[in-house]
């Protein structure tokens, strides 16, 4: 049942059951997002008479359904949902899968408007069956960034971390090297433009401690094919005059971070003449193109 409040008094709003089409046990939804537009997804498993399947619900402000969405995969018996995130017009979704050749990390990508699956992703450590997702993040520009555990040679649980771009194509993963052999558990992760932190428990025997790793990356924006070319006086602010370039984060052509602006005026490094790709802040997905030249 998903339930909606209003914020100032806690007066209900509406509520709402749905157990989807070809349900015939338990149902129970994990995770809840709200996109700018007011609209609420909710997603869990649903039972069948051949195991679960991911159900995904979406509600427009007024509690009506507009979309129904049910995701399973031959051979795969059983999904349960780990984490999902609203971002950049779609959601994302990890699961994990059970089948014949044990359990795996699903990625699934969903178009908010219409519930169209846009990619899936799937992961299993090489002849490891105990792999265990955990938490999923997504960044401004539309990636993706999952992590969670697996067991790995000659036998021990590490962290596994991959980031997806928005198209799904695998841009990275990393598998903790831990030289000690000791066991550690990936439990959360949040990610930004520049770096990906995931955190979680190592320990053995009875005792245990926190372990937080954060990766370092380089990132790449890309312009969308219709940006204009503003050129811009070189200065100390770089302002774009007419064009006025809200906060964000600037990058040269190779996707290195160069300055980052606050109002319309950089930190106080020229940019020297050539092309740079612009991140704004919030939850705009679109990177712009700017000159700057003497």
């Amino acid at each position: 049942m998903t339930a909606k409040y209003r914020a100032s008094d806690g007066h209900l709003l509406w509520a709402e059951k749905d157990s989807g089409v070809g349900a015939t046990g338990w149902d129970v939804s994990s995770e809840v997002e709200v996109d700018e537009r007011g609209n609420v997804y909710v997603a869990g498993r649903s039972e069948t008479v051949t195991g679960a399947d991911i159900l995904v619900l979406k509600y427009d402000a007024d509690g009506t359904v507009r979309w129904r969405r049910r995701f399973s995969w031959i051979g795969y018996v059983y999904h349960e949902v780990k984490a999902m995130e609203y971002a950049c017009g779609r959601l994302a979704l990890l699961a994990r899968a059970e089948g014949p050749s044990g359990a795996e990390f699903l990625t699934i990508a969903i178009d908010s408007a219409d519930g169209d699956t846009a990619w899936v992703k799937r992961y299993q450590y090489p002849g490891r069956t105990d792999n265990r997702p955990s938490d999923l993040a997504c960044d401004a520009a539309g990636g993706v960034y999952v992590t969670g555990t697996v067991t790995v040679p000659p036998g021990y649980t590490t962290y596994y971390t991959a980031m997806y771009d928005r198209d799904g194509n695998q841009a990275w993963a990393m598998v903790h090297d831990d030289t000690s052999r000791v066991d550690s558990e990936s439990r959360g992760l949040c990610a930004s433009a520049d770096w990906c932190v995931v955190t979680g428990s190592r320990g053995a025997g009875s005792t245990s401690d926190f372990m937080t790793i954060k990766y370092a990356y380089d990132v790449g924006v890309k312009s969308p094919p219709s940006a204009r070319l503003p050129v811009l006086p070189r200065s100390g602010s770089v302002d774009a005059g007419a064009e006025q370039i809200a906060a964000g984060t600037a990058f040269d052509v190779t996707g290195r971070r160069v300055t980052a602006r606050a109002n319309g005026t950089s930190t106080g490094n020229q940019l020297p003449p050539g092309v740079y790709f612009l991140r704004q802040g919030g939850n705009i997905c679109t990177a712009k193109v700017v000159v700057a030249s003497k």
